[in-house]
């Protein structure tokens, strides 16, 4: 895992629309929250205490851009909310998470 400075909180909101975002993600904590589908891929999706996802609508978690033998997404809790559809291709974890949830509110 890459060694990462320590950074305040980055927060990604979207209030009306869509958040695409494919790169890398670091910070204390890790916010995103989107009125509509989120979709996140990229090389890492690191926080040195929280990931927090929410979306109204539907969020895709890519970690197929991640290098080869480190994990796409390293917290102490992951956190993924969604009102429709979770979908999460090829991420992977440290392991040392002390929580890992997910909850899709699909109707």
């Amino acid at each position: 895992m890459p060694v990462l400075p320590t950074q305040p909180a980055m927060n990604i909101t979207s209030n009306n629309g869509s958040i695409t975002h494919t790169g890398k993600i670091a910070g204390q904590s890790v916010n995103l929250h989107a009125h509509g589908a989120m979709n996140v891929g990229g090389t890492y999706l690191y926080a040195e205490d929280n990931v927090n996802a929410q979306s109204d609508d539907s969020i895709t978690v890519d970690g197929s851009g991640a290098q080869t033998g480190f994990a796409y997404t390293t917290a102490n809790i992951i956190t993924i909310n969604a009102s429709k559809d979770i979908i999460v291709h090829d991420v992977s974890t440290t392991g040392l998470e002390a929580e890992l949830n997910m909850l899709a509110e699909k109707s």
